[in-house]
């Protein structure tokens, strides 16, 4: 779940997006947030209109922390033409060659440019530069130290072509060290005191991306596709994982899609917590690298990545259509293999709902990074659905075709929604202006209503006696959508009959005519059009609480709480949610609530019980002082954290957290680690150990109904 941006460093927060320059930073799905400071506007790119080819040879010194060199720029010049190369913040650059003149020109993004003009006509200019990279750090998303060295291309650590460009690459490296880089490793030979690594990168790339240190490697070849882990220390069992899992993701997406684009996949330790996705390797934090269901969610994300958005790449000014697609196909498809799917979707409307809300929605089209939980929900759920529906709309084999034709035709290109849309129109041989404008520029969901479902006894076509049932579903005539809407029906036996019902104007009536009485039915049961969830759809749960504005945190001082623990949770959700957070001490009187925003009731005391075991009943919770039961299991308070979600009677949403509360750093720490379980309605944590984490059951649906016999 990575992210692309070519002139920005990497943003994200662990599902991750995808670098125009050949970098893919996404968010995970699990929400780990991750910041980094921007250092330009991804939109603002310029695409050089000469094929380019760089030479690039360098030395890497990481005790004075700079990384000098050399690059030949083969392109056929005629006089007075001019070539511009990126200049990143930390980069000096002096031209080798009399045959042309440099200026250099601020950019508007805050970088520089500078823009070589052939004297006389040529194929070819050397440029000297040194990157001082003293001042580099996580924040500016890249580092240089005794650990290690991590370049992103889109900062332009070398006077980078605007445009995409193949690359010969010669690096002196300490010793001890090795590379990865979205290439193929021609050698690595021991010279002195340093190591020298030449690497062949054929496939156009948009900038390079370069990460090196002392790493422990492991490497299987599948079918001549190099998998392999770069490791800070050995763990063979860990490595072993990696190396099973990978090859099969990247059959099934040649299968899908087209032939992996590059030589290798390689899984690599970065030095800070990141989940980042480039040009044939992934660059995976400490922690991140070792969570368990990584191999089920974020790493088919960012395989998939190395199709689409590192081999076709996005125009981010057109918007990003990238993150949304991988999302489908990556993360959706996981959830199918295990039948989750429906309520993955399910989630995605809830997310929507709870954070893209109060001016924080927009249209999609206008999306082009995440770097909060809105603009999240908007790129990956939004876009997710978007590309479900149409699944649903054109047929399996027309979108499997139209994505290939899709890949084909923009391979090494930055690509829009409307090549997109004139894929699938080509494939389906259906035109789809509505669908995607519907989709792309207005916000906002559809909202439908199971106005009627009534049943008859009946003659059937085949002349014997029946039943027909029939349903009409409504739209919000204010918000019309042009929309495919699966309707199920339940019969006697328990089988279930389904059809799609098209909806575009106010209302439609849809009648099945059946043998049996119909028992239920059920209006889009697994979440698959884009639609406003019905109340008992949405059971409470953390993401409601995170996305509250404003947040307060009430605690009572005269039940042992006091006023540092209740800041400290407070400040680690500060400038991670979007809301604004404030604390309340109540001090012995009774809880109250406001007209907007969230609730956090912090401790445990007979107020806080008293206010939310009516809550809590639908979900079989049992309170008691210092103890909570979660369906028939008692957990402790003085050494377990309890975190349950529920809404008022109103709707608004409530969050009551408990457990020992003497260590200021340890509540802080619980705080910052909830805003990565929004979907969960119920959380226990002993020490830093995940003992429970429950989804709340959906309850009923009003788009549901038992046809009543006429």
């Amino acid at each position: 779940m990575f992210s692309n941006s070519s002139k920005a460093s990497p943003k994200s927060g662990l599902s991750i997006r995808s670098s125009g320059h050949g970098q893919t930073l996404c968010p995970f799905h699990f929400l780990l947030l991750i910041s980094l400071a921007a250092v330009g506007d991804i939109a603002s790119a310029r695409i050089a209109p000469l094929s380019t080819s760089v030479e690039l040879s360098f030395r890497v010194d990481s005790v004075t922390r700079t990384l000098s060199g050399k690059a030949h720029y083969t392109v056929d010049l005629l006089v007075g033409q001019v070539l511009s190369l990126d200049l990143g913040p930390e980069l000096s650059v002096k031209l080798s060659s009399a045959l042309v003149s440099g200026t250099e020109v601020p950019a508007s993004s805050g970088s520089r440019d500078l823009r070589v003009t052939a004297l006389e006509n040529v194929t070819g200019f050397d440029v000297e530069f040194i990157a001082d990279l003293s001042r580099s750090s996580e924040e500016t998303g890249s580092v240089l130290n005794a650990d290690g060295l991590v370049l992103f291309g889109g900062l332009s650590w070398y006077p980078r072509p605007l445009g995409v460009h193949t690359l010969q690459v010669a690096a002196d490296l300490p010793s001890g060290w090795s590379s990865v880089t979205s290439g193929t490793l021609m050698s690595s030979v021991v010279a002195g005191s340093n190591v020298r690594e030449t690497w062949t990168v054929a496939k156009p790339q948009e900038g390079l991306d370069w990460v090196a240190g002392p790493y422990s490697v492991e490497k299987v070849l599948h079918r001549g596709i190099e998998i392999s882990t770069h490791f800070h220390t050995t763990d063979a069992t860990l490595a072993r994982s990696y190396l099973n899992v990978i090859p099969g993701f990247i059959d099934h997406y040649e299968s899908e899609i087209a032939p992996y684009p590059y030589t290798g996949f390689a899984v690599v330790e970065n030095m800070w917590e990141t989940g980042y996705g480039m040009g044939g390797f992934t660059l995976l934090g400490p922690s991140v690298i070792r969570l368990p269901f990584i191999f089920t969610s974020s790493l088919p994300h960012e395989v998939l990545h190395n199709w689409w958005g590192n081999s076709v790449y996005v125009d981010y000014a057109s918007g990003n259509w990238c993150e949304g697609l991988t999302t489908y196909m990556a993360d959706h498809w996981q959830q199918s293999l295990t039948g989750q799917d429906g309520e993955y979707r399910r989630n995605s409307l809830a997310r929507f709902s709870d954070y893209a809300v109060g001016g924080r929605d927009f249209p999609l089209r206008d999306f082009r990074g995440r770097h909060s939980a809105s603009t999240q929900t908007v790129g990956y759920d939004k876009s997710m659905m978007l590309f479900h529906m149409l699944k649903t709309r054109v047929g399996d084999v027309a979108f499997k075709r139209a994505l290939q034709t899709f890949y084909r035709d923009n391979l090494y290109r930055q690509t829009t929604w409307s090549d997109l849309e004139l894929a699938f129109e080509a494939a389906s041989s259906t035109v789809l202006d509505g669908f995607f404008a519907q989709w792309l520029d207005r916000k906002g969901l559809a909202r439908l209503t199971l106005a009627e479902a009534r049943q008859s006894t009946a003659v059937l076509s085949n002349g014997q006696s029946g039943y027909r049932t029939c349903v009409k579903i409504q739209q919000d005539p204010s918000s019309l959508y042009d929309l495919n809407i699966p309707v199920e029906f339940t019969l006697a036996d328990g089988s279930t009959s389904r059809s799609v019902v098209s909806l575009t104007t106010a209302e439609t009536t849809s009648c099945l005519e059946s043998a049996q009485v119909v028992h239920l039915v059920a209006v889009d049961p697994r979440f698959e059009v884009f639609r406003e969830l019905t109340r008992e759809e949405r059971p409470p749960a953390l993401s409601g609480v995170l996305a509250g504005d404003p947040i307060v945190v009430q605690y009572d001082s005269s039940a042992g709480v006091d006023s540092a623990i209740a800041q400290g949770f407070a400040d680690a959700w500060s400038g991670t949610v979007e809301g604004r957070v404030s604390v309340l001490d109540r001090g012995g009187s009774a809880v109250t609530t406001g007209s907007t925003g969230t609730l956090v009731l912090l401790g445990d005391s007979a107020s806080h019980r008293q206010f939310i075991e009516p809550l809590l009943r639908t979900y079989g919770v049992t309170l008691n002082a210092g103890h909570v039961s979660i369906d028939g299991t008692d957990y402790d308070l003085s050494r377990q954290f309890v975190a349950l979600a529920m809404a008022t009677a109103n709707g608004q949403s409530v969050l009551w957290v408990a457990g020992p509360m003497a260590d200021v750093q340890a509540v802080s720490e619980l705080s910052s680690r909830l805003t990565h379980y929004g979907k969960f309605g119920a959380l226990v944590f002993e020490g830093r150990k995940n003992l429970v984490k429950k989804v709340w059951p959906v309850v009923g649906s009003a788009l549901q109904a038992i046809p009543d016999i006429k």
